[in-house]
Protein backbone atom coordinates (compact mmCIF):
# COMPACT_ATOMS: atom_id res chain seq x y z
CA UNK A 1 0.00 0.00 0.00
CA UNK A 2 2.73 2.19 0.44
CA UNK A 3 4.33 1.94 -2.66
CA UNK A 4 0.65 2.30 -4.49
CA UNK A 5 0.47 5.66 -2.12
CA UNK A 6 3.93 6.81 -2.98
CA UNK A 7 3.31 6.28 -6.66
CA UNK A 8 0.06 8.03 -7.04
CA UNK A 9 1.69 11.13 -5.04
CA UNK A 10 4.91 11.04 -7.39
CA UNK A 11 1.80 10.53 -10.45
CA UNK A 12 -0.02 13.27 -8.89
CA UNK A 13 3.13 15.87 -8.58
CA UNK A 14 3.63 15.24 -11.90
CA UNK A 15 -0.26 15.64 -12.33
CA UNK A 16 -0.20 19.44 -11.21
CA UNK A 17 3.20 20.38 -12.74
CA UNK A 18 1.31 20.13 -15.91
CA UNK A 19 -1.81 21.79 -14.97
CA UNK A 20 0.12 25.00 -14.64
CA UNK A 21 2.44 24.99 -17.93
CA UNK A 22 -0.40 26.89 -19.30
CA UNK A 23 0.16 29.57 -17.07
CA UNK A 24 3.60 29.68 -17.86
CA UNK A 25 2.76 29.68 -21.15
CA UNK A 26 0.36 31.96 -21.81
CA UNK A 27 3.21 35.09 -21.11
CA UNK A 28 4.88 33.37 -24.18
CA UNK A 29 2.01 33.17 -25.98
CA UNK A 30 1.79 36.81 -25.95
CA UNK A 31 5.03 37.46 -26.48
CA UNK A 32 6.23 35.43 -29.04
CA UNK A 33 3.18 34.97 -30.93
CA UNK A 34 0.65 37.52 -30.55
CA UNK A 35 2.25 40.77 -30.15
CA UNK A 36 4.89 39.77 -32.99
CA UNK A 37 1.64 38.71 -34.95
CA UNK A 38 3.59 35.07 -35.50
CA UNK A 39 0.26 32.87 -35.76
CA UNK A 40 1.96 29.56 -36.38
CA UNK A 41 3.97 30.32 -32.80
CA UNK A 42 0.39 31.46 -31.41
CA UNK A 43 -1.23 28.10 -32.96
CA UNK A 44 2.08 25.58 -31.31
CA UNK A 45 1.68 27.48 -27.66
CA UNK A 46 -2.05 27.36 -27.67
CA UNK A 47 -2.25 23.73 -28.62
CA UNK A 48 0.76 22.68 -26.24
CA UNK A 49 -1.33 24.43 -23.54
CA UNK A 50 -4.57 22.80 -24.49
CA UNK A 51 -2.67 19.38 -24.11
CA UNK A 52 -0.60 20.04 -20.88
CA UNK A 53 -4.16 20.96 -19.31
CA UNK A 54 -5.68 18.14 -21.24
CA UNK A 55 -2.34 15.79 -19.35
CA UNK A 56 -2.87 17.48 -15.80
CA UNK A 57 -6.52 16.55 -15.82
CA UNK A 58 -6.45 13.06 -16.40
CA UNK A 59 -3.48 12.78 -14.41
CA UNK A 60 -5.87 13.94 -11.71
CA UNK A 61 -8.81 12.28 -12.15
CA UNK A 62 -6.62 8.50 -12.18
CA UNK A 63 -4.68 9.79 -8.76
CA UNK A 64 -7.95 10.92 -7.07
CA UNK A 65 -9.28 7.75 -8.17
CA UNK A 66 -6.34 6.03 -7.05
CA UNK A 67 -6.29 7.72 -3.33
CA UNK A 68 -9.97 6.61 -3.39
CA UNK A 69 -9.58 3.01 -4.68
CA UNK A 70 -6.44 2.99 -1.37
CA UNK A 71 -8.75 4.17 1.33
CA UNK A 72 -11.42 1.83 0.64
CA UNK A 73 -8.67 -1.03 1.03
CA UNK A 74 -7.60 0.60 4.23
CA UNK A 75 -11.17 1.15 5.17
CA UNK A 76 -11.66 -2.51 4.53
CA UNK A 77 -8.65 -4.02 6.41
CA UNK A 78 -9.77 -1.77 9.64
CA UNK A 79 -13.48 -3.14 9.41
CA UNK A 80 -12.24 -6.61 9.13
CA UNK A 81 -9.64 -5.81 12.42
CA UNK A 82 -12.72 -4.17 13.78
CA UNK A 83 -14.84 -7.21 12.80
CA UNK A 84 -12.19 -9.52 14.71
CA UNK A 85 -12.03 -7.03 17.68
CA UNK A 86 -16.20 -7.76 18.18
CA UNK A 87 -15.45 -11.66 17.97
CA UNK A 88 -13.04 -11.85 20.71
CA UNK A 89 -15.12 -9.67 23.20
CA UNK A 90 -16.83 -11.50 25.66
CA UNK A 91 -20.17 -12.22 25.65
CA UNK A 92 -21.16 -10.42 28.76
CA UNK A 93 -20.11 -7.09 26.51
CA UNK A 94 -23.10 -7.60 24.23
CA UNK A 95 -25.52 -8.71 27.35
CA UNK A 96 -24.53 -5.65 29.15
CA UNK A 97 -24.49 -3.50 26.51
CA UNK A 98 -27.60 -2.04 24.71
CA UNK A 99 -27.19 -2.92 20.68
CA UNK A 100 -27.87 0.20 19.45
CA UNK A 101 -24.89 1.76 21.91
CA UNK A 102 -22.60 -0.23 20.05
CA UNK A 103 -24.32 -0.15 16.96
CA UNK A 104 -24.26 3.66 16.85
CA UNK A 105 -20.67 3.33 17.63
CA UNK A 106 -19.90 1.25 15.20
CA UNK A 107 -21.20 3.00 12.80
CA UNK A 108 -19.84 5.99 13.60
CA UNK A 109 -16.22 4.74 13.34
CA UNK A 110 -16.57 2.79 9.92
CA UNK A 111 -18.51 6.16 8.66
CA UNK A 112 -15.58 8.24 10.08
CA UNK A 113 -12.93 6.28 8.38
CA UNK A 114 -14.62 6.18 5.48
CA UNK A 115 -14.85 9.90 5.30
CA UNK A 116 -11.23 10.39 5.89
CA UNK A 117 -9.80 7.54 3.84
CA UNK A 118 -11.52 8.46 0.52
CA UNK A 119 -11.91 10.80 -2.41
CA UNK A 120 -11.12 13.87 0.39
CA UNK A 121 -7.63 12.99 0.80
CA UNK A 122 -6.86 12.84 -3.08
CA UNK A 123 -8.65 16.31 -3.18
CA UNK A 124 -6.36 17.75 0.06
CA UNK A 125 -2.81 16.33 -1.41
CA UNK A 126 -3.89 18.10 -4.74
CA UNK A 127 -4.86 21.31 -2.91
CA UNK A 128 -1.55 21.31 -0.88
CA UNK A 129 0.51 20.21 -3.87
CA UNK A 130 -0.80 22.86 -6.37
CA UNK A 131 0.19 25.61 -3.55
CA UNK A 132 3.43 24.18 -2.93
CA UNK A 133 4.13 24.03 -6.58
CA UNK A 134 2.85 27.26 -7.68
CA UNK A 135 4.08 29.53 -4.86
CA UNK A 136 8.05 28.92 -6.26
CA UNK A 137 6.69 29.31 -9.60
CA UNK A 138 4.88 32.81 -8.74
CA UNK A 139 8.14 33.88 -6.96
CA UNK A 140 10.44 32.81 -9.94
CA UNK A 141 8.10 34.94 -12.50
CA UNK A 142 7.38 38.20 -10.26
CA UNK A 143 7.81 38.58 -6.36
CA UNK A 144 5.37 41.10 -6.14
CA UNK A 145 2.84 38.31 -7.71
CA UNK A 146 3.63 36.30 -4.83
CA UNK A 147 3.42 38.87 -2.57
CA UNK A 148 -0.24 39.73 -3.32
CA UNK A 149 -1.11 35.99 -3.60
CA UNK A 150 0.51 35.34 0.22
CA UNK A 151 -2.12 38.37 1.32
CA UNK A 152 -4.81 36.71 -0.14
CA UNK A 153 -4.04 33.07 1.44
CA UNK A 154 -4.93 33.54 5.23
CA UNK A 155 -8.31 35.27 4.21
CA UNK A 156 -9.44 32.14 1.86
CA UNK A 157 -7.90 29.75 4.82
CA UNK A 158 -9.82 31.73 7.31
CA UNK A 159 -12.95 30.93 5.24
CA UNK A 160 -12.16 27.53 4.36
CA UNK A 161 -11.46 26.31 8.16
CA UNK A 162 -15.05 28.17 8.79
CA UNK A 163 -16.65 26.16 5.95
CA UNK A 164 -15.03 22.92 7.37
CA UNK A 165 -15.75 23.18 10.86
CA UNK A 166 -19.83 23.89 9.91
CA UNK A 167 -19.65 21.16 7.34
CA UNK A 168 -17.73 18.84 10.20
CA UNK A 169 -20.35 19.62 13.13
CA UNK A 170 -23.49 19.19 10.26
CA UNK A 171 -21.91 15.77 9.07
CA UNK A 172 -21.65 14.45 12.46
CA UNK A 173 -25.24 15.73 13.67
CA UNK A 174 -26.65 13.61 10.47
CA UNK A 175 -24.50 10.39 11.43
CA UNK A 176 -25.58 10.72 14.92
CA UNK A 177 -29.30 10.82 13.62
CA UNK A 178 -28.60 8.01 11.02
CA UNK A 179 -26.95 5.86 13.64
CA UNK A 180 -29.96 6.44 16.19
CA UNK A 181 -32.57 5.55 14.08
CA UNK A 182 -31.12 2.35 13.09
CA UNK A 183 -30.63 1.53 16.39
CA UNK A 184 -33.98 2.40 17.23
CA UNK A 185 -35.39 0.02 14.32
CA UNK A 186 -33.15 -2.76 15.48
CA UNK A 187 -34.17 -2.58 19.07
CA UNK A 188 -37.48 -2.14 18.39
CA UNK A 189 -37.49 -4.45 15.48
CA UNK A 190 -35.69 -7.19 16.83
CA UNK A 191 -34.26 -7.31 13.32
Amino acid sequence: KRAAFAGTTALLIVSTILSLLPCFLSRRLFDHGLLVGDYAVFRHILVLQGACFAGGLALSAVCLQAYARIGAGLTSRLARLLFRHLQSLPFRYFVETKPAEYLQRLNGDVNGLQDALGPELGQALVAVLQILVAVPVMVFWDWRLALVSAGTLPVLAAVAFLAAKSSKKLLYDQMGAGVAMNGMLHQSLGV
